[in-house]
């Protein structure tokens, strides 16, 4: 199982900056809908959209967590590297909910999202000095 789905994820290898680039926005919109939770008066509707839509981005990260940590060969090196999505998974849950851990959660999302700029800045180097562009 473990075999065909690392094999189904390198297939698709060829998409991975767009996935980053997915991942950056939902992050960045993450933040943003937490922002405007705390800083505006909002109907209990509003209120709603955006905790459902923050929800489904947490069950989104967590299960890109759980792909990366199940198909990796080296299930350490993939905590080590990704610490700071396993916090931003961890911290989202019920452990806090209070205005300060809200503060939190913005921080963590805001390093998620530079993670994954890092992500894709390296993958495009990566293709500049595949092609020879870096000489130019």
């Amino acid at each position: 199982m473990v075999t065909k789905l690392r094999k189904f994820i390198k297939s698709l290898s060829k998409y991975m900056l767009a996935y980053d680039i997915v991942m950056v926005i939902l992050s960045i919109s993450v933040i943003f809908g937490l922002v405007i939770e705390t800083k505006l008066e909002l109907t209990d509707f509003e209120l709603t959209v955006i905790d459902c839509f923050v929800n489904l981005a947490w069950a989104i990260f967590c299960i890109d967590y759980m792909v990366r940590l199940i198909i990796a060969k080296n299930r350490l090196l993939v905590r080590r590297k990704n610490i700071i999505d396993l916090i931003a998974i961890i911290s989202f849950g019920t452990l806090f909910q209070g205005s300060r851990a809200i503060k939190i959660i913005r921080l963590l999302y805001i390093l998620k999202a530079f993670a994954y700029l890092n992500r894709i800045y390296e993958r495009i180097i990566s293709i500049i000095k595949t092609n020879d562009f870096d000489h130019i």
